[in-house]
């Protein structure tokens, strides 16, 4: 267990060591999910970064919370249709999705595509990770030259999302934050998708909704 932490292992991947030597896991628990303390962080995180959009998605890019300026953004783009928020990538990537909302998608499907790719150059054994790469790498909207990581390009700790529908004009600064220390299976797969207004009228747009 601590050769698999100083070597950075996955903690899903200690617990399953553990468990093939005849040992109890650590890191995970019966029901999955996250623990009391990250629950109630995450609602005062949602509460806090009202009326702007948050979402918390897991390793998976599945939708595990949003806060009321997420619903609201969701709202806009999708109100009257059978459109689900229940996995951010697909829902990015879908040709009946965000995809054709997004005016800047050549940077954002580009950046979330690559940043899922080096997700699973970090994790190769991570099988349901990379069926959903595999997925969305599939999509008419992902553009060919995309398909293979540059590896050399940086990943930005921000993101601007141009967002345009119906005469609403929506420009975010989008950022994802983990935790640094998770010690929870669940935890450690965590991303929490910030958007802030990177422009006045984004800023009135959702102070008066």
């Amino acid at each position: 267990m601590v050769l698999g932490n100083t070597l950075g292992v996955p903690l899903r991947h200690i617990d399953e060591m553990l468990r093939a030597s005849g040992h109890s896991p650590v890191y995970g628990n019966d029901s999955g999910g996250l623990p009391e303390s990250v629950l109630t962080a995450l609602e005062l995180l949602k509460a806090h970064h009202e009326p702007y959009p948050l979402i918390a998605v897991d390793r998976l890019y599945d939708v595990v919370a949003v806060n009321g300026g997420g619903q609201v953004l969701f709202d806009l783009l999708f109100a009257g249709t059978n459109t689900e928020l229940s996995n951010l990538a697909r829902l990015t990537f879908d040709p009946d999705g965000a995809h054709r909302y997004i005016v800047n998608f050549t940077e954002v499907g580009r950046d979330l595509l690559w940043r899922i790719q080096r997700e699973v150059l970090a994790d190769p054994d991570d099988s349901e990770l990379r069926y959903l790469l595999d997925d969305l790498i599939a999509m008419p909207t992902v553009d060919p030259d995309w398909r293979q990581v540059d590896l050399a390009a940086p990943s930005e700790p921000t993101l601007v999302v141009h967002m345009c529908k119906d005469g609403v004009d929506a420009r975010f600064i989008a950022t994802a934050t983990t935790f640094a220390a998770p010690q929870n299976t669940a935890v450690e797969g965590l991303h929490i998708e910030t958007w802030f207004p990177a422009d006045e009228p984004t800023r009135q747009l959702f102070d008066l909704t």
